[in-house]
């Protein structure tokens, strides 16, 4: 090995090595060697991944990890048990699972990834897939999860096999959760989800709607009672379907639920004027 070459890798416009850190310019990030006793320093050079690896093996400062891939670029190391009870790891207070600090990387999931990790300047780079003997067991792991089937026949599987299974399943859950929520606000903006949510939110019970040339009838309930309410375009009230002394237009979807709701709670007395 060239003694004059030092190996590192550029991480968003700055150069990691083990004895050397500087920031550097319109190199793309990447894995590099860099001669320091070039007349043109700092000259970087693509690295060859074998020297690479024969330069950074027993670094301080660096290490390699391999690890399973899951969601948003993130990693669980192969042996993270092991990790979790490292005294450095523990001070440094690093949390699992890791991302990549790569720039314009999207992480293959269901993969074994190769990465270098600085955990003193947080950085987390992938270098290359790898497809070794926990490859098969994992896929295996990824068609459980794909078929929602539990790991529980499953066997020689690792414990980071389990967990990235886990972590997939939270992650699947978080995006289960926020598609409702995402439906649920296109609801509302329908005609049927403004008045169907008014409803509900005022403490009646939304039971059917019927849309005409000019308006909406509304069949919703308050306790065992079934109220007729017929309402204009604009959501303005034109027959409540219970009495108001003819003052019905004064009043909202909102408002007459809500007020029939205090009728009865109140026992006071009231009419149905429209069936």
């Amino acid at each position: 090995m060239n003694k004059t070459l030092i190996y590192g890798i550029i991480n968003k416009e700055r150069f990691y090595s083990d004895n050397a850190e500087f920031n550097v310019k319109n190199v793309e990030d990447g894995i590099y060697s860099l001669d320091v006793a070039a007349d043109t320093y700092p000259t970087f050079e693509v690295a060859d991944m074998f020297e690479f690896e024969r330069y950074i093996k027993n670094k301080p400062k660096m290490e390699f990890v391999i690890g399973y891939t899951f969601g948003a670029n993130q990693v669980i190391p192969i042996d993270y048990i092991r990790w979790q009870n490292t005294p450095n790891i523990s001070r440094l207070e690093i949390r699992f699972p890791l991302t990549i600090t790569n720039e314009n990387i999207r992480l293959d999931e269901w993969q074994i990834g190769k990465f270098l990790y600085i955990p003193t300047k947080k950085i987390f780079f992938f270098l290359e897939y790898v497809f070794n003997s926990l490859y098969e067991k994992l896929q295996d792991v990824r068609n459980y999860y794909n078929d929602s089937k539990p790991l529980l026949d499953l066997k020689e599987i690792t414990p980071e096999m389990r967990l990235v299974y886990g972590f997939n399943q939270l992650e699947k859950l978080r995006i289960e959760k926020e598609l409702k929520k995402l439906k649920e606000a296109e609801y509302k903006k329908t005609v049927l989800g403004r008045i169907e949510t008014i409803i509900k939110d005022s403490g009646g019970t939304f039971m059917s709607l019927k849309t005409y040339k000019n308006g909406y009838e509304i069949i919703w309930r308050m306790g065992t009672l079934n109220i007729n309410t017929y309402m204009n375009k604009d959501f303005g009230i034109i027959e409540a379907g219970f009495c108001l002394n003819g003052g019905d237009r004064k009043h909202t979807l909102n408002s007459i639920t809500k007020l029939l709701g205090d009728f009865i709670e109140q026992g006071d007395r009231f009419s149905i004027t429209r069936r």
